[in-house]
């Protein structure tokens, strides 16, 4: 199971989320990923691994988006898979979470949600994308969301945020 980093090192405390809630239920994805699913560059893998989570405003993650996707405007969560072995700790780095803490708030507030449950959401949906999941056709979007919802929802029954 992946290490989780953040980036920076305030970003857990700014998301407002439990960092070992977070490990538990990245655990509990891979766990629901079907093997045949899993990105071969995971499966099998022996030394633990790293994600790193960015937590930043609507306007960075605008510049990314329209600079990776070529998308106009904010979105709520990109994931950019990596993959790069570290040589010396043998470590997987799985790759980058960047989720947009303003996009967050006002899609909380518009459902009378906690905004650390949202951010919780965000995050669960950028891992599943490292993992393997793919949400471009209609049919993956809905067998994603159903996965990170049921974890969600796991993560939140237990009362960790």
């Amino acid at each position: 199971m992946p290490a989780i980093e953040w980036n920076p090192a305030r970003g857990a405390r700014e998301a407002g989320i439990d960092a070992e809630a977070l490990r538990e239920a990245m655990a509990r994805a891979i766990e629901e990923i079907p093997p045949s699913m899993l990105r071969p560059e995971i499966a099998g893998c022996e030394a633990p691994g790293v994600v790193t989570i960015r937590v930043v405003d609507d306007r960075e993650i605008a510049a990314l988006n329209a600079r990776h996707l070529g998308r106009i405007g904010p979105t709520d969560v990109l994931a950019f898979p990596m993959f790069d072995r570290d040589p010396k700790s043998g470590r997987l780095h799985w790759g980058d979470i960047v989720v947009s803490r303003q996009t967050a708030r006002r899609v909380a507030a518009d459902l009378d949600l906690p905004v650390s449950e949202e951010m919780f959401r965000y995050i669960i949906h950028g891992f599943l994308h490292l993992a393997g999941y793919d949400d471009v056709r209609a049919s993956d979007r809905r067998r994603m969301i159903c996965v990170q919802e049921r974890i969600l929802r796991e993560a939140v029954r237990g009362g960790r945020r």
